[in-house]
């Protein structure tokens, strides 16, 4: 095959591995070249602490000798964002193998967040005998085999956890096929792709052996060594060894891989799978005829003759049946094109590394890659004398005993086969090419590098910017435009992060290894989409030459200064404002500080900043000016078009400058302070911030006050001006400029912006009024009350300073915390700042990367063709997850059996709680509460400012938290509580609030910023909120979500309502958030009757109701059976559909397993039985010892959740005619008459939109459904 064929295969463009005594592939192919056994060999100690009898261990016949993977107790578990305690419930197997993906992808140069297309992965583990013998050992099968830990540990879900925790949404696929695992997983991979199931794919598995360094005891007749040597091909061979390891290749359509400059490492042109079916001599034997179909078909698919090949990575398991078998397949195969001799090298890796069972083809696979990349044949190690039944002399074969260099083979490109055989009979076959076509790098344009890098902890931070500084320090070939585009688009961004700025290589790993202040920022992302507020600066920040080199050098810059420049037309004889500019003539660059001039010059930098900025994918939330700075930021919102803007700048300018002189000082006083103090004559211009005032007036007026300042010591500064802006001096030209702004066109913004005038939000009434702009001119600038609402109503914004130097983000700097600790970033230098233009612009834009912004860095190489190239990964810092396998031990034989009194004892009630009681004389501390959280999430120690939910905490983790403490407090919350106060110092002010008698509120605020009208949820008919936080999780886009909860979930009694009674208590705690429209309601099932009620009452109040959302929402026309329905059918389809509900749960689980998930739903019986109980009790005469004084939450669920049942069959919906979202499961009742409307056909009458989602109502908002729910619902509001 000739480079000039079409393209066709299955590029290979990343990989990773972990294998006996090489941590990745690099030491993996080091070991390989150097001929290494890669063994392990324990002593009697070793394997009697893994729990082999002494007599056992010490027996002859037992072989302490096994190639094992280092530290595989070691998991990431906080980048993958697991609580200890599920970590070390997870299967080693798939930890490592999560891990591998994460690192494959990487070194692929892809996050998969990003890639615009879909992923696939397909997987495989070995037997999991963590969970049978470290799990299951520790207490019976019942206490143990939890659905969680079911799910955390069984093969189905291997490939969906990659896929979840990954973000990949192509097919996510368990393969188990025994030893051939792995290859089956990359021929299946290769499968798909080429029928564009998806456009990526990711294909591996992992073996891992548990207990950990045991060896084996040999039984003769077994495919096991009895020395623990694996001798492939030799004469020696008896037996193979199981070794440990995991691997990855990651894949791409040849053609899109060369199409977006991808890494090529090798290319699969053919693949094939089949079973030897009978045709052998037992099920665990080999067949020949099998093999050989298998080969043969391989190389049909490739297009390849025998002879094109020149080497084969053979499955070579090292025994005497074995061998012989593959040897003799393999020259049919070959004999059927060529009867050449001896010109194929043959080889196995199970030599070095052992048979890793699932994880055999790909260990193969991956040391064929590294051969055709390096040109290399490594050795074939412990061959002392070929076995003679190889019959290789008659064969097309040599075994390649020692390191070859790899010849090019007179046919053309490297190619090269691989096989694995499963045990069972299915193989697998792949047929790899070199690729020879790497692209040549061009050289790039761009004279400054960003070079982004991120971690989930600062120290891991640390960590991998000295890798990559060590990297590019010593890869001296590597283009650094290339590494900053990689790092750019090829990784997921992280919470801690690190931005440099350099213009080569060795720059580049300087900075990352010591960072200083102007090439490199660091910062850390606390959200995602972090909002941006665009800061335009006023009148006195310009100077000449402001922003060259980005006009120079930056074309969307330039355009927009041109494009200004030519609307503004001539300025004081030159011919544009840029002549002006960026003159070389000192005496005409300063032209710039006149006013004229200046308010002009700052617009149109302001603007070009604004276009550059939006090149990169910067845009704002919101927008502040400073005085002129608020015509740029009504330009952006849309309420100027840029001509009109220009006209009025323009006039405005003129107007000021017309004006009598003045001048301005600035005072450090508060603004009351300074009025006190201020003559009639003078003004206040300008309040910064709260000890921040500049006073404006008459030159002679000022010197007066000035002189009255001195003497009483108070500091001021006087300000470079030749006016007294925003004094009554500008009068007369505020009373021409509302003129010239009636004849302009003004829209209502589309982005939310401040005014100066009121220090609020500008509203639509005032930028329509003339008036406004006018006394705009004239008044004070309240830019300090700006920043205060700003950070009112953001969530943790960054400040972005669009004008030239830092002025405003200085001022921000002396506010009160609230603004103060807000990230200001100025994007073009200080004029006394000498620095170049463009190395400060890129700061600003690392900047904003590593606090969170949305950035699209790889805009700087828009217009050039880069390449990804493999750069050092993740540096994962692992930590020991690993619940040691235990022995029952002696007093837990003994135990005795569970009564049903003991399951009675399990059941909590408040009046025979002594630990409780004397509990509640205490307060609560932060060290009960870690205690309790650290119970819940498995942990040994949490901080009391880390986030539940970022801990790995959900709600069933929430509801065992609650329950704790009322167990042993008697404090009880609703379930929201861990929403509202989702750390542990948050939580106690709570618990301390709830104690000091605050009444719990309706409202739960699930996100409380954004710019864009709230999203508010009703419960359910369960009454508490904790189903919505995943929900609120999705649909974070810069708008607020509230839920509303139920009245009783804290203990306070419970009344009988009716729908249309708690619609109107609500309506009133959504008016305290929003008094006025556009409103946006939903719920899930009872929780859509609730807001369709409030949708009703807000439209009588002549409110607008922008979209209902209901979700799985039943009418009382839907709950009817068919006709003819008995009662005993009606129970029975009410037990398949639970049956139905628990199976979906568990899909495609084992039969036995599934049946072990009904039985653990025995718990939910148990809750029901204290519910019945305390009903019992309730019936009791007052005074009884056994009455209930104090119910307990299950109760308090329960009634509440009967209460709302009862509503909901009571209420009956009025028709609505507006627009509604109706999402309902996929899977209904059974029994009931069909509807797909779920029984409001004739009653939503107006705009409908109507959403199936997979699987039942009661897992709609579980993931991965609930992911769904989120799309559809914001493809929906605006």
């Amino acid at each position: 095959m000739s480079e000039n064929d079409p393209l066709e295969g299955v590029a290979v463009i990343g990989f990773a591995g972990r294998f006996p005594r090489a941590a990745n592939i690099e030491q993996y192919w080091a070991n390989l070249t150097a001929g290494m056994d890669c063994f392990s060999e324990f002593t009697v100690e070793d394997i009697v602490r893994e729990g082999v009898p002494l007599e056992v261990a010490r027996r002859p016949d037992y072989i302490r000798r096994c190639p094992v993977v280092e530290n595989p107790s070691g998991f990431d578990a906080r980048l993958f964002r697991y609580s200890p305690k599920e970590a070390e419930l997870i299967d080693p197997q798939q930890r490592i193998l999560l891990e591998c993906s994460w690192e494959a992808l990487e070194h692929a140069g892809y996050d998969p967040h990003r890639f615009p297309g879909l992923i696939g992965i397909w997987a495989g583990t070995g037997l999991n005998n963590y969970f049978l013998k470290n799990i299951i050992s520790r207490g019976s099968f019942e206490e143990t085999a939890v659905s969680q830990t079911i799910i955390n540990n069984d093969k189905d879900y291997t490939a969906s956890r990659i896929a979840y925790k990954m973000n990949l949404r192509g097919p996510a696929v368990v393969v188990q096929t025994a030893c051939s695992t792995s290859l089956v997983a990359v021929s299946t991979a290769c499968q798909a792709l080429l029928t564009y199931q998806c456009d990526m794919a990711l294909a591996g598995a992992s073996f891992l052996q548990t207990p950990r360094a045991r060896g084996y005891l040999y039984h003769e007749g077994d495919i096991f060594s009895p020395d623990g040597y694996c001798r492939a091909f030799d004469k020696a061979a008896n037996g193979t060894v199981l070794g440990e390891g995991c691997g990855l290749v990651v894949l791409r359509r040849l053609a899109d891989a060369v199409d977006d400059g991808d890494n090529i490492l090798a290319v699969i042109r053919g693949y094939a799978i089949n079973n030897d079916g009978a045709a052998r001599a037992g099920y665990t034997a080999p067949g020949v005829t099998g093999q050989m179909e298998l080969v043969t078909t391989a190389m049909a698919m490739a297009g390849v003759r025998a002879e094109e090949l020149s080497y084969i990575e053979a499955h070579g398991t090292g025994t005497q049946l074995g061998d012989p078998i593959e040897v003799a397949a393999l020259t049919q195969a070959f004999k059927r094109s060529t009867d050449e001799r001896g010109f194929c090298g043959l080889g196995s890796v199970k030599n070095n590394i052992g048979h890793l069972d699932v994880a055999a083809g790909i260990a193969g696979l991956i040391k064929t890659i590294c051969a055709l990349q390096h040109r290399q044949l490594p050795p074939t190690i412990n061959i002392e004398e070929l076995n003679p039944e190889l019959r290789l002399e008659e064969s097309p074969f040599y075994i390649v005993d020692r390191l070859t260099d790899w010849p090019q083979p007179r046919h053309g490109n490297r190619i090269a086969g691989v096989s694995s055989f499963g045990m069972g009979g299915t193989n697998a076959h792949v047929v790899l090419e070199e690729y020879t076509g790497r692209q040549k790098t061009a050289t790039s344009s761009r004279q400054w590098h960003l070079l982004p890098v991120s971690a989930a902890t600062s120290t891991a931070l640390k960590t991998a910017a000295g890798n990559i500084s060590r990297y590019l320090e010593n890869e001296t070939d590597i283009s650094i435009a290339d590494a900053a585009w990689t790092l750019a688009a090829g990784r997921i961004p992280l919470r801690h992060r690190r931005c440099v700025i350099a213009e080569s290589s060795a720059s580049a790993a300087r900075i990352l290894s010591e960072p200083n202040a102007l090439y490199a920022t660091d910062g850390e992302a606390t959200q995602d989409r972090r909002p941006l507020v665009f800061l335009f600066s006023g009148q006195g920040t310009q100077y000449p030459g402001m922003g060259i080199e980005l006009y120079r050098n930056e074309p969307v810059f330039r355009n927009a200064m041109l494009e200004c420049s030519r609307l503004i037309g001539p300025v004081a004889g030159h011919d544009s404002l840029t002549d002006i500019l960026y003159s070389q003539n000192e005496e005409t660059g300063n032209l710039v500080n006149q006013t004229a001039i200046s308010q002009v010059a700052l617009f149109a930098f302001e603007y070009s900043m604004t276009r550059l900025l939006e090149s990169y994918g910067v845009k704002p939330s919101g927008l502040v000016g400073h005085s002129i700075g608020e015509y740029v930021a009504a330009c952006e919102a849309g309420v100027f078009s840029l001509e009109d803007a220009i006209i009025l700048v323009k006039e405005r300018g003129r107007l000021m400058q017309s004006m009598q002189d003045g001048t301005m000082i600035a005072i450090p006083l508060p603004e009351k302070t300074v009025r006190e103090m201020l003559p009639e004559v003078l003004d206040l211009a300008v309040v910064n911030g709260p000890n921040i005032s500049i006073v404006s007036g008459a030159r002679g007026d000022m010197e007066m006050f000035e002189n009255r300042l001195e003497e009483k010591g108070i500091m001021f500064r006087r300000l470079v001006t030749s006016h007294a802006f925003h004094s009554r001096l500008m009068e007369p030209a505020a009373q021409t400029f509302a003129e010239v702004v009636r004849k302009v066109k003004m829209a209502p913004p589309k982005l939310p912006m401040t005014s100066n005038l009121t220090g609020s939000w500008m509203s639509a009434e005032q930028i329509a009024d003339p008036k406004s702009w006018a006394d705009h001119l004239r008044h004070t600038v309240r830019f300090g009350d700006n920043l205060a609402v700003v950070a009112e109503r953001f969530a943790s914004p960054v400040l972005v300073e669009v004008g030239p130097g830092n002025t405003l983000c200085t001022i921000a700097r002396q506010h009160d915390e609230a603004v103060s600790a807000l990230a200001g970033i100025p994007c073009a230098r200080h004029p006394h700042q000498k620095a170049s233009d463009r190395v400060f612009f890129f700061r600003a834009l690392g900047s904003l990367w590593c606090h969170g912004a949305a950035i699209d860095l790889c805009a700087l190489y828009a217009d050039e063709k880069r390449i990804r190239i493999p750069l050092p990964g993740y540096p994962f810092e692992r930590q020991p997850f690993w619940i040691g396998g235990q022995e029952v031990r002696q007093a837990e034989k003994e135990k005795p059996k569970r009564t049903w009194w003991k399951g009675f004892q399990g059941l909590h009630f408040p009046f025979i709680s002594s630990a409780r009681k004397q509990n509640e004389e205490r307060s609560i501390t932060e060290e009960d509460l870690i205690s309790i959280w650290c119970k819940a999430l498995g942990t040994s120690t949490i901080g009391v400012n880390e986030n539940f939910f970022e801990l790995g905490g959900h709600s069933l983790l929430a509801v065992s938290i609650i329950t704790e403490l009322e167990k042993n407090f008697g404090i009880r919350l609703p379930l929201a509580s861990l929403i509202e106060a989702p750390t542990i110092r948050e939580f106690l002010r709570l618990i301390e609030k709830w104690k000091s008698g605050a009444s719990t509120s309706y409202l739960v605020p699930l996100n409380t910023k954004g710019s864009k009208p709230p999203f508010f949820l009703m419960h359910s008919h369960g009454g508490n909120i904790l189903e919505y936080h995943p929900l609120a999780n999705l649909l974070k886009e810069n708008r607020p979500v509230y839920a509303i909860q139920c009245r009783g979930l804290d203990g306070s009694p419970i009344e009988e309502q009716d729908v249309e009674e708690m619609a109107r208590e609500y309506l009133d705690v959504i008016r305290g958030v929003q008094p006025r429209g556009p409103y946006y309601l939903g719920g899930y099932c009872f929780g859509g009757y609730l807001s369709l009620e409030l949708a009703h009452l807000l439209r009588a109040d002549n409110e607008e109701v922008k979209i209902l959302v209901l979700i799985n929402s039943a009418t009382h026309l839907f709950n009817i059976y068919v006709p003819g329905i008995t009662k005993v059918q009606r129970i029975w389809y009410s037990l398949r559909d639970r049956a139905a509900l628990e199976w979906s749960e568990l899909s495609g689980q084992p039969f036995r397993k599934k049946i072990q998930r009904l039985i653990m739903r025995a718990e939910r019986i148990r809750d029901l039985t204290q519910n019945k109980i305390e009903i019992m009790l309730d019936r009791l005469p007052e005074g009884s010892p056994f009455r209930i004084r104090k119910h307990s939450l299950v109760y308090h669920l329960e009634q509440i959740a009967d209460a709302n049942d009862r509503a909901w069959a009571r209420y009956r919906p009025k028709p609505y005619d507006g627009k509604v979202l109706f999402l309902r499961a996929q899977k209904q009742p059974l029994g009931l008459v069909p509807d797909p409307l779920l029984g409001w056909s004739n009653l939503l009458t107006g705009e409908l939109h109507v959403h199936e989602v997979p699987e039942f109502r009661q897992n709609m908002l579980d993931e991965p459904n609930v992911s769904e729910v989120a799309r559809i619902i914001l493809e929906h509001l605006p």
